[in-house]
Protein backbone atom coordinates (compact mmCIF):
# COMPACT_ATOMS: atom_id res chain seq x y z
CA UNK A 1 0.00 0.00 0.00
CA UNK A 2 1.25 3.31 -1.26
CA UNK A 3 2.03 6.36 1.15
CA UNK A 4 -0.93 8.15 -0.72
CA UNK A 5 -3.16 5.37 -0.39
CA UNK A 6 -2.44 5.16 3.36
CA UNK A 7 -3.30 8.67 4.66
CA UNK A 8 -6.34 9.09 2.24
CA UNK A 9 -7.86 5.89 4.38
CA UNK A 10 -6.83 8.44 7.61
CA UNK A 11 -8.08 11.30 6.42
CA UNK A 12 -11.16 9.81 5.29
CA UNK A 13 -11.47 7.70 8.72
CA UNK A 14 -11.14 4.46 7.28
CA UNK A 15 -7.79 3.90 9.58
CA UNK A 16 -8.31 2.83 12.87
CA UNK A 17 -6.87 5.42 15.74
CA UNK A 18 -6.54 3.08 18.08
CA UNK A 19 -2.74 3.65 18.96
CA UNK A 20 -2.68 6.97 19.71
CA UNK A 21 -0.36 7.19 22.69
CA UNK A 22 -2.17 7.27 26.28
CA UNK A 23 -1.22 10.47 26.94
CA UNK A 24 -0.95 12.50 23.95
CA UNK A 25 -3.33 15.25 24.98
CA UNK A 26 -1.61 15.29 28.61
CA UNK A 27 0.88 18.42 27.52
CA UNK A 28 0.61 20.82 30.55
CA UNK A 29 1.80 24.16 29.27
CA UNK A 30 2.89 26.10 25.65
CA UNK A 31 1.41 22.96 23.55
CA UNK A 32 1.75 24.62 20.29
CA UNK A 33 5.58 24.98 21.13
CA UNK A 34 5.90 21.56 22.79
CA UNK A 35 4.28 19.67 19.51
CA UNK A 36 5.67 21.84 16.66
CA UNK A 37 9.36 21.69 17.95
CA UNK A 38 8.99 17.84 17.56
CA UNK A 39 7.82 17.97 13.82
CA UNK A 40 10.46 17.83 10.99
CA UNK A 41 10.29 21.17 8.96
CA UNK A 42 9.95 18.69 5.70
CA UNK A 43 7.03 16.72 7.52
CA UNK A 44 4.94 20.25 8.20
CA UNK A 45 5.25 20.83 5.04
CA UNK A 46 3.97 18.06 3.33
CA UNK A 47 1.30 17.80 5.66
CA UNK A 48 0.25 21.53 4.51
CA UNK A 49 0.21 20.21 1.35
CA UNK A 50 -1.61 17.12 2.16
CA UNK A 51 -4.30 19.18 4.32
CA UNK A 52 -4.56 21.75 1.07
CA UNK A 53 -5.69 18.93 -1.13
CA UNK A 54 -2.05 18.19 -2.75
CA UNK A 55 0.43 15.44 -2.35
CA UNK A 56 3.46 14.76 -1.20
CA UNK A 57 6.95 15.16 -3.69
CA UNK A 58 8.76 12.63 -1.47
CA UNK A 59 6.88 9.67 -0.41
CA UNK A 60 10.22 7.56 0.40
CA UNK A 61 10.37 9.93 3.33
CA UNK A 62 7.51 8.29 4.89
CA UNK A 63 8.88 4.44 4.16
CA UNK A 64 9.99 5.09 7.80
CA UNK A 65 7.46 4.01 10.34
CA UNK A 66 7.97 6.79 12.77
CA UNK A 67 8.33 9.42 9.86
CA UNK A 68 5.01 8.59 9.14
CA UNK A 69 2.98 8.45 12.43
CA UNK A 70 4.66 11.73 13.12
CA UNK A 71 3.06 13.04 9.73
CA UNK A 72 -0.18 11.31 10.49
CA UNK A 73 -0.25 13.37 13.92
CA UNK A 74 0.02 16.64 11.60
CA UNK A 75 -2.73 15.57 8.69
CA UNK A 76 -6.41 16.92 9.00
CA UNK A 77 -8.29 13.78 10.25
CA UNK A 78 -11.34 14.38 12.03
CA UNK A 79 -14.17 17.12 11.91
CA UNK A 80 -14.79 19.16 14.92
CA UNK A 81 -17.51 21.71 14.54
CA UNK A 82 -17.64 21.92 11.04
CA UNK A 83 -13.47 22.34 11.18
CA UNK A 84 -10.88 20.07 9.86
CA UNK A 85 -8.30 19.35 12.83
CA UNK A 86 -5.10 16.59 13.25
CA UNK A 87 -4.42 15.16 16.35
CA UNK A 88 -1.68 17.85 17.06
CA UNK A 89 -5.06 20.60 16.86
CA UNK A 90 -7.32 18.51 19.04
CA UNK A 91 -3.81 18.19 21.64
CA UNK A 92 -3.76 21.68 21.30
CA UNK A 93 -7.31 22.67 21.54
CA UNK A 94 -7.84 20.44 24.84
CA UNK A 95 -4.98 22.29 26.66
CA UNK A 96 -5.74 25.73 25.89
CA UNK A 97 -9.37 24.57 27.81
CA UNK A 98 -11.61 24.03 24.89
CA UNK A 99 -14.79 22.61 25.15
CA UNK A 100 -15.77 19.93 23.18
CA UNK A 101 -19.19 19.77 21.86
CA UNK A 102 -20.42 16.37 21.01
CA UNK A 103 -17.18 14.16 22.03
CA UNK A 104 -18.71 11.05 21.70
CA UNK A 105 -19.31 11.73 17.78
CA UNK A 106 -15.45 11.53 17.36
CA UNK A 107 -13.35 8.35 16.80
CA UNK A 108 -13.45 6.21 20.05
CA UNK A 109 -10.10 6.37 20.72
CA UNK A 110 -10.16 10.25 20.57
CA UNK A 111 -12.79 10.70 22.50
CA UNK A 112 -11.99 8.61 25.17
CA UNK A 113 -8.25 10.23 25.14
CA UNK A 114 -10.03 13.60 25.27
CA UNK A 115 -12.06 12.47 28.39
CA UNK A 116 -9.45 11.24 30.27
CA UNK A 117 -7.65 14.39 29.60
CA UNK A 118 -10.21 16.53 31.23
CA UNK A 119 -10.60 14.15 34.33
CA UNK A 120 -6.89 14.01 35.19
CA UNK A 121 -6.99 18.23 34.44
CA UNK A 122 -9.63 18.11 37.54
CA UNK A 123 -7.52 15.81 39.69
CA UNK A 124 -4.61 18.12 38.97
CA UNK A 125 -6.50 21.45 39.55
CA UNK A 126 -7.65 19.92 43.07
CA UNK A 127 -4.06 18.56 43.67
CA UNK A 128 -2.58 22.12 43.17
CA UNK A 129 -5.40 23.83 45.10
CA UNK A 130 -4.19 22.06 48.25
CA UNK A 131 -0.89 22.84 47.79
CA UNK A 132 -1.05 26.22 46.66
CA UNK A 133 -0.66 27.90 50.65
CA UNK A 134 2.28 26.66 50.72
CA UNK A 135 4.97 26.07 48.31
CA UNK A 136 7.37 23.99 49.76
CA UNK A 137 5.23 20.74 50.42
CA UNK A 138 6.11 20.94 46.72
CA UNK A 139 9.63 18.61 47.06
CA UNK A 140 11.38 15.51 46.03
CA UNK A 141 13.88 14.32 47.54
CA UNK A 142 16.59 11.16 48.11
CA UNK A 143 16.36 10.17 51.80
CA UNK A 144 19.95 11.46 53.24
CA UNK A 145 21.79 9.76 56.30
CA UNK A 146 19.64 12.23 58.76
CA UNK A 147 16.43 11.24 56.95
CA UNK A 148 17.55 7.75 57.06
CA UNK A 149 17.83 7.66 60.46
CA UNK A 150 13.90 9.54 61.23
CA UNK A 151 12.68 6.62 58.56
CA UNK A 152 14.14 4.14 60.11
CA UNK A 153 12.85 4.62 63.26
CA UNK A 154 9.37 5.78 62.19
CA UNK A 155 8.38 4.90 59.08
CA UNK A 156 10.41 2.29 57.38
CA UNK A 157 8.09 1.70 55.36
CA UNK A 158 9.45 3.87 53.07
CA UNK A 159 13.01 2.98 53.16
CA UNK A 160 11.52 -0.79 52.32
CA UNK A 161 9.84 0.37 49.08
CA UNK A 162 12.88 2.07 47.71
CA UNK A 163 15.05 -0.61 48.63
CA UNK A 164 12.64 -2.59 46.22
CA UNK A 165 12.45 -0.93 43.63
CA UNK A 166 16.46 -0.79 43.52
CA UNK A 167 16.62 -4.67 43.74
CA UNK A 168 14.20 -4.32 40.78
CA UNK A 169 15.77 -1.98 38.90
CA UNK A 170 17.45 -3.64 35.63
CA UNK A 171 21.54 -4.64 36.58
CA UNK A 172 22.66 -2.07 33.80
CA UNK A 173 20.88 0.92 36.05
CA UNK A 174 21.09 0.43 39.19
CA UNK A 175 25.20 1.30 39.82
CA UNK A 176 23.71 4.97 37.78
CA UNK A 177 20.52 5.35 38.92
CA UNK A 178 19.00 6.99 42.26
CA UNK A 179 15.47 6.76 43.48
CA UNK A 180 13.68 9.07 45.31
CA UNK A 181 10.34 10.28 46.75
CA UNK A 182 8.82 13.42 45.83
CA UNK A 183 4.92 15.33 46.46
CA UNK A 184 4.21 17.00 43.47
CA UNK A 185 0.33 18.29 42.64
CA UNK A 186 0.66 16.94 38.52
CA UNK A 187 -1.05 13.74 38.43
CA UNK A 188 2.01 11.45 37.89
CA UNK A 189 2.55 8.72 39.74
CA UNK A 190 6.31 8.46 38.99
CA UNK A 191 8.78 10.03 36.74
CA UNK A 192 12.40 9.38 35.26
CA UNK A 193 14.96 12.98 35.21
CA UNK A 194 17.52 12.28 32.73
CA UNK A 195 19.29 14.88 33.69
CA UNK A 196 19.66 13.94 37.25
CA UNK A 197 19.77 10.57 36.76
CA UNK A 198 16.59 10.00 39.40
CA UNK A 199 13.52 7.56 39.20
CA UNK A 200 11.15 8.90 41.85
CA UNK A 201 7.85 8.03 43.10
CA UNK A 202 5.16 10.54 43.82
CA UNK A 203 3.78 10.34 47.65
CA UNK A 204 0.18 11.34 46.20
CA UNK A 205 -0.27 8.47 44.71
CA UNK A 206 1.33 5.48 46.20
CA UNK A 207 -0.67 5.21 49.73
CA UNK A 208 -1.88 1.78 48.45
CA UNK A 209 0.97 0.47 47.51
CA UNK A 210 2.41 1.41 51.02
CA UNK A 211 -0.26 0.45 52.62
CA UNK A 212 0.03 -3.56 51.36
CA UNK A 213 3.83 -3.40 51.22
CA UNK A 214 2.81 -2.50 55.35
CA UNK A 215 0.98 -5.55 55.52
CA UNK A 216 3.95 -7.20 53.75
CA UNK A 217 6.39 -6.23 55.63
CA UNK A 218 4.30 -6.79 58.62
CA UNK A 219 3.03 -9.94 57.20
CA UNK A 220 -0.17 -9.36 58.43
CA UNK A 221 -1.51 -11.77 54.84
CA UNK A 222 -3.19 -8.62 52.76
CA UNK A 223 -5.84 -10.39 50.24
CA UNK A 224 -4.61 -11.69 46.77
CA UNK A 225 -6.05 -9.25 44.99
CA UNK A 226 -3.90 -6.22 46.95
CA UNK A 227 -1.07 -8.25 46.41
CA UNK A 228 -1.21 -8.78 42.65
CA UNK A 229 -2.76 -5.24 42.37
CA UNK A 230 1.07 -4.00 44.11
CA UNK A 231 3.25 -6.28 42.33
CA UNK A 232 1.85 -5.09 39.14
CA UNK A 233 1.66 -1.69 39.82
CA UNK A 234 5.40 -1.86 40.87
CA UNK A 235 5.97 -3.44 38.01
CA UNK A 236 4.50 -1.86 35.57
CA UNK A 237 5.26 2.00 36.26
CA UNK A 238 9.06 1.17 37.24
CA UNK A 239 10.05 -0.67 33.90
CA UNK A 240 8.19 2.29 32.67
CA UNK A 241 10.80 4.24 33.65
CA UNK A 242 13.59 2.37 33.36
CA UNK A 243 12.73 2.07 29.72
CA UNK A 244 12.77 6.05 29.42
CA UNK A 245 16.64 5.58 30.83
CA UNK A 246 17.75 3.12 29.04
CA UNK A 247 16.55 4.75 26.11
CA UNK A 248 17.59 8.39 27.14
CA UNK A 249 14.18 9.17 26.60
CA UNK A 250 12.45 11.81 27.90
CA UNK A 251 8.82 11.70 29.98
CA UNK A 252 6.79 12.96 26.23
CA UNK A 253 4.32 11.39 23.99
CA UNK A 254 6.60 11.52 21.28
CA UNK A 255 8.31 9.09 22.86
CA UNK A 256 6.24 6.34 23.94
CA UNK A 257 6.61 4.48 20.21
CA UNK A 258 6.80 1.14 19.66
CA UNK A 259 11.02 0.94 20.27
CA UNK A 260 9.64 2.50 24.21
CA UNK A 261 7.04 -0.97 24.70
CA UNK A 262 9.66 -3.20 23.19
CA UNK A 263 11.95 -2.18 25.77
CA UNK A 264 9.60 -1.98 28.73
CA UNK A 265 8.12 -5.30 27.74
CA UNK A 266 11.84 -7.07 27.43
CA UNK A 267 12.25 -5.30 31.24
CA UNK A 268 8.41 -7.05 32.36
CA UNK A 269 9.39 -10.29 31.37
CA UNK A 270 12.65 -10.11 33.11
CA UNK A 271 10.53 -9.20 36.22
CA UNK A 272 8.80 -12.51 35.67
CA UNK A 273 11.89 -14.40 37.12
CA UNK A 274 11.82 -12.61 40.35
CA UNK A 275 10.72 -14.71 43.44
CA UNK A 276 8.38 -12.14 44.96
CA UNK A 277 8.12 -14.35 48.03
CA UNK A 278 11.71 -14.69 48.62
CA UNK A 279 12.26 -10.39 48.18
CA UNK A 280 9.49 -9.81 50.51
CA UNK A 281 11.30 -12.62 53.43
CA UNK A 282 14.82 -10.42 52.90
CA UNK A 283 12.78 -7.32 53.37
CA UNK A 284 11.16 -8.74 56.24
CA UNK A 285 14.10 -9.03 57.86
CA UNK A 286 15.35 -5.63 57.40
CA UNK A 287 12.30 -3.53 58.16
CA UNK A 288 9.37 -3.66 60.24
CA UNK A 289 7.08 -2.06 58.51
CA UNK A 290 6.35 1.01 60.54
CA UNK A 291 4.76 3.80 58.50
CA UNK A 292 4.31 7.57 58.60
CA UNK A 293 1.38 9.03 56.50
CA UNK A 294 2.22 10.98 53.95
CA UNK A 295 1.52 14.71 55.46
CA UNK A 296 3.02 13.54 58.85
CA UNK A 297 6.23 12.29 56.95
CA UNK A 298 6.35 15.66 55.34
CA UNK A 299 6.31 17.50 58.38
CA UNK A 300 8.85 15.16 60.33
CA UNK A 301 11.41 15.66 57.71
CA UNK A 302 10.72 19.38 57.55
CA UNK A 303 8.93 20.19 54.54
CA UNK A 304 6.10 21.38 55.88
CA UNK A 305 5.95 23.04 58.88
CA UNK A 306 3.66 21.87 62.14
CA UNK A 307 1.92 24.57 64.23
CA UNK A 308 4.12 25.81 67.65
CA UNK A 309 2.12 23.09 69.89
CA UNK A 310 2.65 20.28 67.06
CA UNK A 311 -0.87 19.48 66.04
CA UNK A 312 -1.76 19.32 62.38
CA UNK A 313 -2.18 22.60 60.68
CA UNK A 314 -5.01 23.48 57.95
CA UNK A 315 -2.47 22.24 55.18
CA UNK A 316 -1.65 18.46 56.62
CA UNK A 317 -5.64 18.18 57.11
CA UNK A 318 -6.17 18.98 53.52
CA UNK A 319 -3.43 17.06 52.03
CA UNK A 320 -4.72 14.06 54.31
CA UNK A 321 -8.05 15.11 53.25
CA UNK A 322 -6.84 14.92 49.48
CA UNK A 323 -5.28 11.65 49.80
CA UNK A 324 -8.12 9.62 50.70
CA UNK A 325 -10.09 11.11 47.81
CA UNK A 326 -7.30 9.84 45.39
CA UNK A 327 -6.82 6.46 47.20
CA UNK A 328 -10.84 5.82 46.74
CA UNK A 329 -10.23 7.29 43.37
CA UNK A 330 -7.69 4.52 42.66
CA UNK A 331 -9.61 1.49 43.83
Amino acid sequence: MSVESVLKKYTTGKVDLANIPYDYFWADGAPATVWSRRIDTNIEADAKAVNAGGGIEHPERYFQKEALLELMTVVECVTIDGQRKSLRDIAIMADEGYKFNDVDKLPKRVASLIKDREERVKRVVEERQVFSEQKSQEVEFIPTVGDEEILRRESDTHLAFLDLIKQITPRELQETVKHSLYSVPNGSAAHANLATGVKGWNLLHSDRIFDTLQKLLRAESPSAAEINDFWSHVAEISTHEDAHILLRLENWTHHHNDQFYETQTKLLLNLLKIDQESVITKLRAQYKGTRLSTPDLLVRLGYIKSDAQGSKNPQQNKLQSLLGRLKKAQE
